[in-house]
């Protein structure tokens, strides 16, 4: 099986880590969350950004689990 490598990170441009179709959901309050990193002079830089559809639908998806 071929190992994919993921592309050199470019200094200043903004990279997503993950899949772009995957969030991370805080604890149990429903917030859902995209992470973007970037290198900008040589540190790390990270980018959260809430995902109001996303938390709809998650916070849904956790009302439906409840009952």
């Amino acid at each position: 099986m071929k190992r994919v490598r993921p592309p050199p990170f470019i200094s200043g441009k903004w990279h997503d880590i993950d899949r772009p179709t995957m969030w991370i959901a805080c604890c149990d309050c429903g917030l859902v969350h995209s992470y973007k990193y970037r290198t900008k002079r040589g540190k790390l830089q990270r980018c959260i950004r809430r995902e109001a559809y996303e938390t709809k639908l998650h916070r849904a998806w956790l009302k439906r689990q409840a009952q």
